[in-house]
């Protein structure tokens, strides 16, 4: 019998201090596989079922975003987790953009904080192993959303910016001169439109005025996760962005000023992966964030904020009023 086989990890660093410590740290529960060699990594991902991989992102052979990006191809039921040491802002975004990871951590870590991760990602991983649920995305999308001629399912895009420049790129676009956009210049407004209207996509100014945005994006990933979020802004520090993968499962990141081009492709993807999602909503799992920062009991987050009052005052009033939405949208 198989059924209670331990659950395989595998964990890449070109130091094999780390990998000695991670092993230690999981073997009791897992099955763990060490290599500090990147292409060893996507070896054992071809020969074998793996739950979760593990990689640092400075390696002297392959980058942790290179390897978890070749990863998503080879086996994209595994979970992905990315380590650095440093405040490394290319490493987050790439990971964001190309490795789709579940979770960002920055050395040096907590044992219990990782071990928590490793176990709630190996067991969402285990889940989407055993689903056989078959996936029709093509007809899903023809029967519950109208397409135009080019045949990208139609779907609610919100822009939330204080200024024009993504709707006008989206409106000259012909791609998108059949999707439904919706402009949002506050909070306030994107949740009105929310409340309304059938959003499959937002994308978001970080910088837009000075409401917590940050905040919106990760409530509204835990109270509505078919929602894919793309964040666009100017400046953006490290913390921030590591906030937005672990807390809001963003989507993707583009740097301001935007490229026609880049914003297409990713709008593109974005909107087939939403339709993706809502025929087959176990794969959500995947994106599945641990805390609910508009419960009572506030994070610490939220917590050790600055301008604590107005953020939990903030986080409050748009979770129940996301959470209201469920009543009034059925995706």
């Amino acid at each position: 019998m198989t059924t209670n086989a331990k659950k395989t990890i595998i964990c890449v660093d070109d130091e094999p201090r780390i990998l000695n410590s991670l092993k230690m740290l999981l073997k009791k529960d897992f099955n763990v596989l060490t290599t500090t060699d990147g292409n060893e990594a996507i070896e054992l991902l071809e020969k074998q079922k793996a739950h979760v991989i593990i990689s640092d992102q400075r390696m002297p052979k392959m980058t942790g975003v290179d390897l978890l990006r070749q990863s998503t191809e080879i086996s994209p039921n595994t979970m992905r987790i990315l380590l650095t040491g440093y405040s490394d802002l290319a490493a987050v975004i790439g990971s964001i953009n190309e490795g789709e990871i579940y979770r960002f951590i920055n050395k040096p870590w907590s044992n219990g904080h990782i071990k928590m991760l490793v176990n709630n990602a190996a067991s969402i991983s285990a889940d989407l192993w055993a689903d056989e649920t078959p996936l029709d995305v093509k007809n899903f999308a023809q029967k519950n959303v109208e397409q135009p001629d080019f045949g990208l399912p139609r779907t609610g895009i919100l822009i939330l910016d204080q200024d024009d420049n993504m709707q006008n790129i989206l409106q000259e676009s012909q791609t998108f001169r059949e999707q439904k956009l919706f402009s949002a210049y506050s909070i306030e407004q994107a949740l009105a439109i929310l409340e309304h209207e059938r959003i499959g996509v937002v994308i978001a100014d970080i910088s837009c005025g000075k409401e917590n945005i940050i905040e919106f994006i990760n409530i509204l990933k835990v109270e509505h996760p078919l929602v894919l979020t793309i964040v666009q802004t100017e400046l953006m520090d490290f913390s921030s962005i590591v906030s937005l993968i672990n807390s809001g499962q963003i989507f993707k990141y583009i740097p301001k000023p935007v490229t026609t081009t880049k914003i297409e492709s990713y709008l593109i993807h974005a909107i087939q992966r939403h339709h993706k999602y809502a025929a087959n909503p176990q794969l959500l799992k995947r994106h599945k964030v641990d805390v609910n920062p508009c419960s009572e009991q506030q994070g610490d987050s939220v917590k050790n904020a600055i301008l604590p009052k107005q953020k939990i005052t903030m986080a409050q009033r748009i979770g129940r009023r996301l959470r209201g939405l469920r009543k009034r949208l059925r995706y």
